[in-house]
């Protein structure tokens, strides 16, 4: 526990062979485009990447939020990882939003996201980049990035569609609209849902179960399922130049402020 103990934008609890990281930003709806959650979080994978006592990883978020994606706020000040010049924009996408999703997506760990609230944008591909999903029978999850103007930047033009196939992502993407956890488990998004009171425990309970399993052949498992998919990386380089561009755009900056007039409360 030592290797978290200063950790002020994440939670990590280890014990029996699971690890249960929980987002714990809910005043900013645990967003992952802000230090010091993004680099607290994808330390901690890289560090129970390596660690031989742990083999299941529980991600979950505190109070209402799973992950609300990008820092929004952020965005239409052009602050933080969006400020700078397209190259900085596109630099600051590879070496740190997308190199959070690549650590989660590459662990050698079976990795369960446990979604007990929004999964919005971003916090979607977070989602996604886990082997297993459960939700909260309230979640509400969506690839959110084209009414702000955007991509899914951040992994999910390549995730989504192996999880839900081809044409569903792109109506997904292409309308940008949030759907319930009943669709997204219809869907094959989601594994499973259940009352917010049961998620954690259906989470552990499905851990202890794969904990179970025979190591090596566990961890062989997952590497053979994981095998032809290098082109993620090559997805995500393209891709923050894209959004680097439409960052820059002023059609973007609109959009951001009529979300921004229409969520700000009267």
């Amino acid at each position: 526990m030592s290797d978290f103990v200063n950790f002020k934008g994440i939670v990590v609890e280890r014990d029996a062979g699971i690890a249960l990281i929980t987002l714990n930003q809910p005043e900013k709806r645990n967003v992952i485009s802000d230090d010091p959650l993004m680099s607290e979080l994808t330390k901690a994978f890289e560090v129970l990447d390596v660690d031989e006592n742990t083999r299941v990883i529980i991600l979950t978020g505190s109070e209402l939020s799973f992950s609300a994606g990008g820092n929004i706020e952020k965005m239409l000040n052009r602050e933080g990882m969006f400020s700078g010049s397209i190259e900085s924009i596109a630099n600051e996408y590879v070496f740190g939003i997308q190199k959070l999703i690549i650590s989660v997506f590459r662990s050698r760990k079976v990795t369960i996201a446990a979604i007990n609230g929004h999964a919005i944008g971003a916090g979607l591909d977070l989602a996604l980049a886990c082997d297993l999903r459960l939700a909260s029978r309230d979640a509400k999850l969506g690839a959110t990035f084209l009414n702000l103007g955007i991509i899914p930047g951040d992994g999910g033009s390549w995730l989504l569609p192996r999880s839900v196939g081809w044409q569903k992502a792109s109506e997904l993407i292409f309308t940008g609209r949030i759907i319930s956890a009943e669709e997204a488990l219809e869907i094959g998004m989601l594994l499973s849902i259940h009352n917010s009171s049961e998620l954690r425990a259906q989470a552990f309970g499905l851990a202890n179960l794969i904990v179970s399993k025979p190591q090596l052949a566990l961890t062989y498992a997952k590497e053979l399922l994981r095998m032809n998919s290098s082109e993620l990386e090559t997805t995500m380089s393209k891709a923050a130049l894209m959004q680097a561009v439409l960052h820059a755009t002023e059609e973007h900056r609109q959009l951001l402020s009529k979300f921004f007039a229409e969520t700000t409360p009267k």
